[in-house]
């Protein structure tokens, strides 16, 4: 009689002090994150379901440290990106009458034609400096989305159409030698949407010439449209081209990174920019037989979602 009571006093003693000792130790490591200590890990062998939400806790506060990482660089990039974008329109004035009181110079001044060559070389590299000074202003201000109801479709086939003329009579005269066929595979389901079709054409046809330019003599460019879900839809953009390195593959979104020796590595961070604006998504892998396919995806917006859309 005496025996059993202990017995049971001293199992319920054992229990409740290793519930009381989780309990601390869970207690001590909440107590540790909000004080702002995010490198905290509960090291303590627990038991049973403690033993999993210590698991949890830690890989809580790894997500935490991780997404205090992010954070922190995104407030870096948002200075610079304020920086960047004072800096660029505060050049491009004076960079705009550089570039006229050149031109007025060539015009006027009798030169020899070796001369002439370097002031055309001067206003070239002038051009370009605009060329990213403005797809710096549009990366870190991109212009407000101004969605109307369009007709995707129409949008793709005015941008091939570009696309073929400009191979036919091209500025760059290494497009001259190269033999692209466009094809088209569109799904006649997906409806009109309200969307910005100027940053849609943007984003296409940046997509486009890149494909254009992965393709070296001869190839094949394919656009395709079909419905992802009943809310989303996608357009894949798919090239016969070299594809993408495999190392660059999660890099080619990043601000000022090109594989190209005259790119500006702007174009796609722009693209994925402009995508997310509309609600949407944009991703690049390496096709199996070659090439690389972009994949745009979409939000289906109707009638009745247009003044939501353009808040």
């Amino acid at each position: 009689m005496i025996i059993g009571p202990l017995i049971i006093l001293f199992t319920t003693f054992y229990f409740f002090r290793n519930f009381t000792r989780s309990v601390t130790t869970l207690t001590k490591a909440t107590r540790e994150i909000k004080a702002g200590d995010l490198s905290y890990r509960i090291k303590d062998q627990l038991k049973d379901e403690f033993s999993e939400l210590a698991t949890s806790f830690n890989e809580m506060a790894s997500s935490l440290t991780e997404q205090r990482i992010r954070i922190k660089l995104a407030e870096r990039l948002a200075a610079v990106g304020e920086l960047a974008a004072g800096l660029a329109h505060e050049v491009k004035n004076p960079l705009a009458g550089i570039k006229v009181s050149i031109e007025v110079l060539k015009n006027d001044l009798h030169m020899e034609q070796e001369d002439r060559e370097i002031f055309l070389r001067i206003i070239n590299e002038i051009n370009r400096i605009e060329s990213l000074l403005k797809n710096l202003l549009n990366y870190a201000r991109p212009s407000k989305p101004q969605p109307i109801s369009v007709n995707i479709h129409k949008i793709l086939d005015s941008i091939i159409k570009t696309s073929e003329l400009s191979l036919k009579s091209p500025k760059e005269s290494f497009r001259m030698t190269k033999d692209i066929n466009f094809t088209r595979d569109f799904d006649s389901d997906i409806p009109n949407i309200f969307i910005d079709p100027g940053q849609l054409q943007q984003v296409f046809l940046n997509l486009i010439l890149n494909a254009t330019d992965a393709i070296t003599d001869q190839g094949t460019i394919r656009i395709k449209t079909s419905r992802a879900t009943d809310e989303s839809f996608e357009i894949r953009i798919s090239d016969t081209g070299h594809g993408i390195d495999v190392e660059a593959l999660d890099m080619v979104f990043n601000p000022f990174y090109t594989s190209k020796s005259k790119g500006t590595g702007l174009g796609l961070s722009i693209c994925k920019r402009l995508i997310e604006q509309q609600n949407g998504s944009i991703n690049v892998f390496n096709n199996p037989e070659g090439g690389a396919t972009f994949v745009i995806t979409l939000p289906v917006k109707h009638a009745h979602e247009k003044y939501e859309a353009v808040k």
